[in-house]
């Protein structure tokens, strides 16, 4: 149940790419941004007063689902907003927010779960504080493109690659599905084999468990942009 509720997440996150990715370009960054926010903050109170795993399933769901629906809006606004001469401090922080964001949730969470007898309540609690700080500041921003006509066809999905790329994108694909299975190890499964098969119950070796991987990719992520890291080949 814990790979299904896990899966959930990845699934609505995939759907919700593919159909409002790019939406924003037609109504605005702030209203996607705005009604996913508020989307993801109804995820988590649906965490906070989850009767049983069906619901948690079904929260995950949900908040995949918005969180998809924003990345792109999110990703775009914040290099939007930035100035010109920090355009690409804008990329390299939409690039590495989403690990970052992970693996710090992950060690905050153990953190809870070893120090209080209702980690669910405080971390879900903290998460809703934090949608609801995060939509406040969506609603009153800028808005960074106008509006054009499209916007009901553009979530229909159309996937294509250049043919000059396909070749490297074919070869890519086991490279992302080897790092994405071993993302979903780490973060769904982690946990129960270090209680099931070593056992030791703490939450803290957890949390700190599942911080490495993203908190790695996020490291190597900040290193590999900058222009320094990469020497030309002689």
């Amino acid at each position: 149940m814990l790979t299904v509720a896990f899966a959930s997440y990845a699934l609505g996150l995939l759907a919700a790419l593919l159909v409002a990715g790019s939406l924003s370009d037609h109504i605005g960054r702030r209203p996607v941004l705005v009604g996913s926010l508020l989307v993801e903050l109804g995820a988590m109170f649906m965490f906070v007063f989850a009767p049983d795993i069906g619901w948690v399933i079904a929260a995950r769901t949900v908040q995949g689902i918005a969180a998809g629906a924003a990345t792109s809006a999110f990703s775009a606004s914040v290099v939007e907003h930035a100035p010109e001469h920090h355009k690409k401090l804008g990329t390299i922080i939409t690039s590495i927010a989403p690990a970052g964001g992970l693996g710090l949730g992950a060690l905050l969470t153990g953190v809870a779960v070893q120090f209080s007898g209702h980690a669910s309540v405080i971390v879900f609690t903290a998460l809703a504080v934090i949608m609801a700080v995060g939509t406040g500041v969506a609603a009153f921003s800028a808005e960074t493109v106008s509006t054009r006509p499209g916007a009901v066809r553009s979530l229909i999905p159309r996937i294509s690659v250049p043919k000059a790329a396909r070749r490297e994108f074919a070869a890519s694909i086991p490279v992302h599905m080897a790092a994405s299975m071993l993302a979903g190890l780490f973060m769904g499964l982690v946990p129960t084999i270090i209680r099931d098969l070593l056992d030791l119950h703490s939450g803290l070796l957890n949390g700190a468990m599942v911080f490495i991987q993203p908190a790695a990719a996020a490291v190597a992520w900040t290193d590999l942009r900058r222009p320094s890291s990469i020497s030309p080949r002689r």
